[in-house]
């Protein structure tokens, strides 16, 4: 399926950059033929060492000098075919990569290989790399595309040669300034993301450290990193049939999971909906644990408070999601966040990190000082609320901070193997 749409991009990108040469040849030639009957209506005759040709051969090998080109240019610049990734500029008027390899002493010195700079105009390219290109068309140009003839070739003007290849490479910017428009497009897309989930996160932080008095195991100073947002589980959607109930029904002590309860209507049927799944990490504890479903009992009393009042929340927008524990992380898919650039936050404290996962393979290269605190040492209260950085929106998404899809964590997290 890829190789055949890779071919047919190829057939069009051939009959593109013919048309566009013809087009240019057209207006060049327009006044050197006036002397020349045509040879009929809308017909144009191509004078070869005196020898005329029809209009259907100058076609031909107009198509074949076009993929000639093609091919010599992706041969120079070490790509297989036209439709492979273009190599990036070097830049600095820089056109030529010379690359070493085992048997460049063999082969009489590097490879060099054509790096085009697609962000720069015709111009400044041609200056650096276009007559070495003609020369290796109109001397090797018949090992590309075996139905042109040397003599050919040989015929060809310096200009006819300049258009053709211009057209090419003009064909390529366009390939190459559509794939960098997509790859800011995934960077934008990606960062939307980002502050999506990491908005869920402050939303999280700041309704627990709400309600965190109420929970007496919850106040014990250990517990601190815990109500900072860079160590809350990452809430993702997952599509699930539900069952709703009524509001006052909407809380499950025993599993730390809130119904999809609409507003204290009357149950319905079972329906998809999408949900907020909370997977707990790796390297939490299970006191940890504990103290944290208790905590998000009343977490859950405050979110459906919140709801009841007339003009908030889920009243008939469908903006309301319901929330529930999945399944834990598993090592691999577990990381500690680096926070020294997150205000009134912490690092996690070495015992209340899980030792088993700590001194797993992958739990080792989290073992730093940079994330992990050896000591306990005295910081502000961070579970009374947030402080926000850069006039940050806390909610982001909405007052419950559950708005658009989750997805997984997309913290910055230090690799140890970087750092000292």
């Amino acid at each position: 399926m890829t190789q055949g749409l890779e071919a047919t991009v190829d057939a069009l990108q051939i009959r593109v950059d013919y048309l566009e040469n013809e087009l240019v040849e057209m207006a060049q030639n327009n006044s050197s033929d006036k002397g020349h009957a045509p040879a009929g209506p809308g017909d144009s005759m191509h004078i070869v060492g005196g020898n005329t040709t029809v209009p259907e051969s100058k076609r031909a090998r107009d198509n074949a000098l076009q993929d000639a080109i093609r091919k010599c240019l992706c041969s120079i610049m070490g790509i297989a075919q036209s439709s492979s990734e273009l190599p990036a500029p070097i830049g600095d008027g820089t056109f030529w990569e010379f690359i070493e390899s085992e048997d460049s002493e063999a082969d009489g010195g590097p490879e060099r290989w054509l790096r085009p700079d697609w962000d720069r105009p015709w111009a400044a390219n041609k200056d650096g790399w276009l007559i070495e290109v003609i020369m290796r068309i109109r001397t090797r140009g018949d090992s590309y595309v075996t139905s042109l003839s040397k003599e050919h070739l040989k015929s060809l003007s310096d200009e006819a040669y300049t258009s053709a290849i211009k057209s090419s490479f003009d064909t390529m910017v366009r390939k190459w300034q559509s794939k960098t428009s997509q790859r800011g497009k995934s960077a934008k897309e990606t960062h939307l993301i980002r502050n999506k989930i990491n908005n869920r996160k402050r939303a999280k932080a700041d309704e627990r450290g709400r309600v965190r008095h109420q929970v007496p195991a919850a106040l014990d100073v250990c517990y601190d990193f815990q109500f900072t947002w860079p160590y809350q589980s990452t809430e993702e959607s997952e599509e699930e049939t539900v069952i709703p109930v009524s509001r006052t029904q909407a809380i499950d002590p025993d599993t730390d999971t809130e119904a999809a309860g609409r507003g204290g209507q009357d149950p319905q049927s079972a329906r998809q909906e999408k949900i907020l799944v909370s997977h707990r990490p790796a390297w939490r504890l299970q006191p940890t644990a504990d103290m944290l479903r208790a905590v998000d009992v009343e977490r859950a009393k405050l979110r459906e408070a919140k709801l009841a009042v007339p003009g908030r929340g889920n009243q008939g927008n469908g903006a309301y999601k319901a929330r529930r524990q999945g399944s834990p992380r598993s090592f691999k898919e577990t990381k500690l966040p680096d926070v020294r650039k997150v205000q009134n936050s912490r690092c996690i404290p070495r015992n209340m990190v899980a030792p088993e996962w700590l001194a797993s393979e992958h739990g080792k290269k989290f073992d730093t000082r940079v994330l992990i605190a050896d000591a306990m040492v005295g910081v502000p209260n961070v579970g009374a609320g947030l402080q926000l950085q850069d006039g940050e929106n806390v909610l982001g998404q909405g007052s419950d901070g559950a708005g658009g899809e989750g997805a997984e964590d997309e913290l910055e997290y230090l690799d140890p193997q970087l750092r000292d």
